[in-house]
C-alpha cells in the first residue's frame, strides 16, 4: 500500500473533529492572537520569524508534497526543512516579514467582503489590498505593526472562540476542503454576524491599548 501524501491543512477539519485536539488548537490560537493583540508591538519581531518559519514551511511542504504525493519522508523532511530555512530568512530579513505583515492585515481586512464575490475577483480584491497594505506597512511601520498585529491577532482569537464552541465545525470545513473551488470556499466560514463585531471591537480596544503604551515610551525617550 502506497502512503498517502502528507497535506498538512487537510488534517485541521480531522483536529477539530476530536475534542482534546480541538480544544489545544483553539486555546493556542486564542493566547496567541490575545498576546498579539494587546502586546504584538513589543513582541513583534519574535513573531514575524515564527510566522515567516511557519509561512515557508507550508509554501515548501505543500509544493513538494504536490511533485512527491507518495514519498513520506520527503515531505515531512519539505516541512521540517522549509520551517527552519523561514526562521533564518524572517531573523536576517525583517522588512520582509513586516510587508508580509502588513499584507495579511490587508486581506484580512477585506476578507468579509471578499468572501461574496466569485473567486476571480476575490483573488484581486485580496491581492490588490495585500499588496497596498504591505507598502504602507513599510511607510509607517511603527503604527502599522500595531495596527496590523491588533486586527491579526483580533481575528486568530475569534477563529479560535469559533471553532472551540462549534461555529466552526469539522464538517463545515471538510466540506469546504473538497469543494471544486477551495480558494473561494475557505474565506467564508458562515459565521455569525456578532462574531465579525467582535473582531471589530477587540481589534480597535487592542489598537488603542498599544498605541497608547507606544505613545507613553516615545515621552519616555523623549524626556530621557
Amino acid at each position: 500500500m502506497q502512503p498517502e501524501s502528507l497535506h498538512i491543512l487537510d488534517y485541521i477539519p480531522q483536529l477539530l473533529a476530536n475534542p482534546l485536539p480541538r480544544a489545544v488548537l483553539c486555546s493556542v490560537t486564542i493566547l496567541w492572537g490575545l498576546l498579539d493583540c494587546f502586546l504584538g508591538y513589543r513582541i513583534f519581531k519574535a513573531s514575524v520569524v515564527f510566522l515567516g518559519a511557519i509561512f515557508m514551511s507550508m509554501a515548501v511542504g505543500e509544493g513538494v508534497t504536490s511533485i512527491f504525493p507518495q514519498m513520506m519522508a520527503v515531505q515531512i523532511g519539505a516541512y521540517v526543512g522549509g520551517f527552519f530555512v523561514g526562521l533564518i530568512l524572517s531573523w536576517f530579513l525583517y522588512k520582509v516579514g513586516v510587508f508580509i505583515m502588513g499584507m495579511w492585515l490587508g486581506a484580512t481586512l477585506v476578507l468579509p467582503f471578499a468572501a461574496h464575490l466569485n473567486s476571480i475577483l476575490a483573488v484581486l480584491l485580496l491581492f490588490v489590498a495585500a499588496l497596498s497594505f504591505g507598502i504602507l506597512t513599510l511607510m509607517l511601520m511603527d503604527v502599522m505593526i500595531i495596527l496590523a498585529t491588533s486586527v491579526t491577532g483580533a481575528m486568530r482569537v475569534i477563529l479560535g472562540i469559533a471553532a472551540l464552541t462549534g461555529a466552526i465545525s469539522a464538517e463545515v470545513m471538510q466540506q469546504q476542503s473538497e469543494t471544486a473551488s477551495r480558494f473561494s470556499a475557505d474565506l467564508n466560514f458562515n459565521l455569525d454576524i456578532r462574531y465579525s463585531i467582535c473582531l471589530l471591537v477587540l481589534g480597535v480596544l487592542g489598537f488603542f491599548f498599544q498605541y497608547r503604551r507606544y505613545l507613553l515610551r516615545q515621552k519616555q525617550v523623549n524626556d530621557a
